[in-house]
């Protein structure tokens, strides 16, 4: 009967010998010769009298054996050392700990993974798992989706229905496109065609609401009548054009590309993606991202054209990478939650930017058709613009994580 255990030196040499091999061994009280194996992967140790007195020694009243410094020397042991322990027959055999499974123990067929090894076998079920996991997150959002399409059609008064379909299939795209899925994938082609007409319908909704609001907040009458302007004419047919073409798109057919990928291909892509590489290869992007505004803000402006369009990839980025967190922490049981929150706190200070700049654009867009006089026009412009200019000033693009502060 073989036994093993893993012991550690002390800063002296000494290691505990167990018990139950001091026992069937009967090496209590009994000199002892050490030698070093002939690989020189460690030392046996045998009770025996026949032996150079110079290489004996017997445990001392707690079990503990004395490794000299000069064995310890040739073996490139330091003075704490974790060592395995087996005996054996009469032997007792002390090395360094095998590479073993770091789930089951074997020591056959292991692969490092990380900083661990994993056996075949455990890799394979630890690989089903994985697999498993991305396959229920992703189908339980596509399904989600698929459901929240049919209630932007169905509730034509729910503004917010557009809003969550809109929102569920960014998720979805972001998470396709994170483990490997090409842009011009039929499915990503897809999610993308139905998010185009997703937005105007909610563009539409959202442009009135807003300038309704700003209008009844206006104090001066003139400058309410252009915001009350901007608000009829964000009336339009956004709306009809979805309901027509959203069924067009996510139907039957994108059922059936979906459920393919899910069941031939889906597992080639999760089990070969290293999460934390993946997710440092995104955070290097935002920081380029990050790198292009403050050169296009410093050469042309903050707000200014170019300006606004690199810092509007910034934010599309980080509402990316709100999503990647927050999915890669429940995909690897934790460890991503606070960068989820670091990106959801920049998302949602720069919701207020794009607002702004979403109605100088709807202002540009329609100053011909608006009544009021071009000195009014002018005014609202440069109402918002300053207002733009002052959030935009506000955000500080911190080191820590890449997010803004």
């Amino acid at each position: 009967m073989t036994i093993m255990q893993i012991r550690q030196t002390d800063d002296t040499g000494r290691i505990v010998i167990p018990k139950e091999m001091r026992e069937s061994l009967r090496l209590e009280g009994k000199p002892l010769a050490i030698h070093l194996l002939e690989d020189k992967s460690g030392i046996a140790v045998v009770a025996s009298k026949s032996v150079n007195t110079r290489s004996r020694r017997k445990l001392d009243e707690e079990g503990r054996l004395l490794i000299n410094s000069a064995i310890r020397k040739q073996l490139g042991w330091g003075k704490v050392k974790q060592l395995e322990i087996t005996a054996s027959g009469e032997s007792l055999l002390l090395k360094e700990p095998a590479k073993r499974c770091a789930i089951c123990g074997s020591a056959e067929t292991l692969m490092k993974i990380k900083e661990e090894y994993l056996c075949e076998d455990c890799l394979h079920l630890g690989n089903q798992n994985v697999a498993g996991k991305w396959e229920e997150l992703l189908d339980g959002l596509m399904k989600h989706y698929i459901k929240k399409c049919r209630q932007a059609l169905e509730k034509k008064d729910d503004k917010e229905a557009v809003h969550h379909t809109r929102t569920t299939g960014r998720k979805l795209r972001n998470l396709l496109e994170f483990i490997g899925l090409r842009k011009n994938h039929p499915i990503i082609e897809r999610i993308k065609e139905a998010h185009k007409h997703l937005g105007k319908a909610r563009d539409q909704d959202v442009l009135r609401e807003a300038f309704e609001k700003r209008a009844a907040g206006e104090e001066d009458d003139k400058l309410r009548a252009v915001y009350l302007e901007l608000a009829d004419l964000a009336l339009g047919k956004p709306r009809k054009k979805l309901e027509k073409k959203l069924p067009d798109v996510i139907n039957d057919d994108f059922q059936h590309l979906w459920n393919e990928f899910l069941h031939t291909q889906m597992g080639s892509f999760v089990l070969m993606l290293n999460v934390d590489e993946k997710l440092k290869e995104h955070e290097e992007e935002y920081q380029k991202l990050v790198s292009r505004y403050k050169q296009a803000a410093d050469q042309h402006g903050s707000v200014s054209k170019k300006g606004m369009e690199a810092l509007h990839k910034v934010r599309i980025k980080a509402k990316g990478m709100r999503y990647l967190y927050k999915y890669a922490d429940e995909i690897e049981g934790g460890g991503y939650k606070e960068q989820a929150e670091h990106y959801k706190a920049f998302q949602d200070r720069f919701g207020e930017i794009n607002d702004r700049k979403t109605w100088l654009d709807e202002l540009d867009k329609n100053e011909k058709k608006i009544k009021a006089s071009k000195k009014e026009i002018k005014k609202v412009k440069h109402q918002l613009t300053d207002e733009l200019a002052e959030l935009v000033s506000k955000i500080d693009f911190g080191a820590e994580k890449g997010v803004a502060i």
